[in-house]
């Protein structure tokens, strides 16, 4: 808002200065057009007409050299405001396109984590090499559990929060790219909360499903971003020809 009116006061400012200066060279130009004609058809005398035109001539030449300075220092500000503009437009990209990424890694863990819930529902357990048994030949090391499923979510968790966060900041709090990443979560609670082993396989395949339409969205948003104004693409919130579910 600040930004906008500075701007507009200083379109004020170069519209009237621009103005003047206009009208002065105008005017200037106008007058020494008419005392050498006068001079020429014998209406006005020589020496007055060079006492005239001499005058004339350097208010005209400084009028231009001014008008020509403020045409230029216009341009070059108008340049450089829309050199900012793109650069805050390009960095606003790439922070939404940093939160896709770090969804879509969300999306990976959790996939993985379901498949470790299914393949061990009490953790993997393996023998400690490091301990190996000592009391008799028939007790083996003591064996220890690797708790990967938590790894995994402890990860999805981290990389969701981030680009949660991201998008929420860049496109609001009815972000759709936050929105369709629901339907992730949704079969995720589904998987681990199922206690059906025969339905794990179907609900596994709905989180896949999710993730490859988490993935398609995510796909068309990051492309929406490289899309020039002109042609439609705008970086003002959620990419407007996207339908979320």
């Amino acid at each position: 808002m600040k930004r906008s009116a500075a701007k507009l006061a200083r379109v004020k400012i170069w519209t009237g200065s621009s103005r003047s200066l206009t009208t002065v060279v105008i005017l200037s130009a106008a007058a020494f057009a008419l005392v050498v004609w006068l001079a020429v058809s014998g209406r006005l005398a020589t020496p007055v007409a060079v006492a005239i035109l001499v005058p004339l001539q350097s208010i005209f030449t400084v009028a231009a050299s001014l008008l020509a300075v403020d045409i230029s220092m216009r341009n070059q500000t108008l340049r450089d405001d829309e050199a900012a503009k793109r650069a805050t437009e390009t960095a606003r990209a790439e922070r939404i396109r940093t939160a896709y990424t770090l969804l879509i890694r969300a999306a990976d863990r959790i996939a993985a984590a379901v498949q470790e819930h299914i393949a061990f529902p009490k953790g993997r357990v393996e023998a400690d090499p490091k301990h190996p048994g000592v009391i008799s030949a028939r007790i083996g090391p003591p064996l220890r559990t690797f708790d990967t499923f938590n790894r995994l979510m402890e990860e999805a968790q981290r990389f969701y929060i981030e680009g949660e966060v991201t998008l929420i900041l860049e496109e609001g709090p009815d972000s759709a790219g936050v929105t369709r990443f629901g339907a992730v979560w949704d079969a995720y609670y589904l998987a681990v909360n199922e206690e059906d082993k025969r339905r794990l396989g179907f609900i596994s395949e709905q989180l896949a499903e999710a993730i490859r339409d988490f993935r398609s969205f995510a796909h068309r948003a990051v492309r929406s971003l490289e899309t020039p104004p002109s042609l439609g693409g705008s970086l003002g919130g959620s990419p407007p020809a996207l339908n979320s579910k």
